[in-house]
């Protein structure tokens, strides 16, 4: 013995779940697609969708799986559950995109975007309760996807914490733009 344990994974048998990610009517691109066992386990997967919303997980352990897609700015799936003893393929996994939108950017007090700062929206009015739950891109904007509603916007800049907009934003068959998120001073 010489205390190095080798581990050989090449011949790890591993089956494939396929399908699609959807709203109902096409593909949605970059959705990341998750499975794991629910009673506990040693198997798991992860993958992002194609462009046409295709997905395989690759997976490693036989059994049961619950299986979900989300994508940012976008409610998640309800998860559904496979019982993976081969490769199963037409998965369907679908997510409601809303109607409407929530669009602005998240600043310093200088008016200079933040990037990567996560956005959430939450609201108990329309529809009933919901959120909605996205992030920054390099240019301190974000999108959030939303329904009819009176919503709150919050996001987490880092070094500020946390912002909330001013009012409450209504949703009422239309979008919303420009919800700017930014601190009265650069501290917290």
């Amino acid at each position: 013995n010489d205390g190095n344990l080798v581990f050989n994974i090449s011949t790890q048998a591993t089956k494939t779940v396929a399908g699609t990610v959807t709203d109902g009517s096409s593909g949605i691109a970059d959705a990341e697609v998750f499975a794991y066992q629910p009673s506990g386990g040693f198997g798991g997967s992860h993958t992002k969708t194609a462009s046409n919303g295709a997905f395989t997980l690759k997976i490693p352990v036989l059994g049961t799986y619950k299986i979900g897609a989300f994508k940012p700015g976008l409610p998640s799936s309800p998860e559904i559950s496979v019982d993976v003893q081969d490769n199963v393929t037409g998965v369907t996994i679908k997510l409601k995109l809303p109607a409407y939108t929530i669009s602005g950017k998240v600043l310093n007090s200088s008016s200079q975007p933040i990037a990567y700062a996560p956005v959430w929206a939450y609201t108990s009015t329309g529809a009933g309760s919901g959120n909605a739950n996205g992030m920054t891109d390099s240019t301190g904007s974000y999108i959030l996807y939303v329904d009819n509603g009176v919503w709150t916007i919050s996001a987490d800049a880092p070094g500020f914490g946390k912002l909330t907009y001013d009012l409450p934003v209504t949703i009422a068959s239309a979008s919303q733009s420009n919800i700017n998120l930014k601190p009265a001073t650069d501290s917290i």
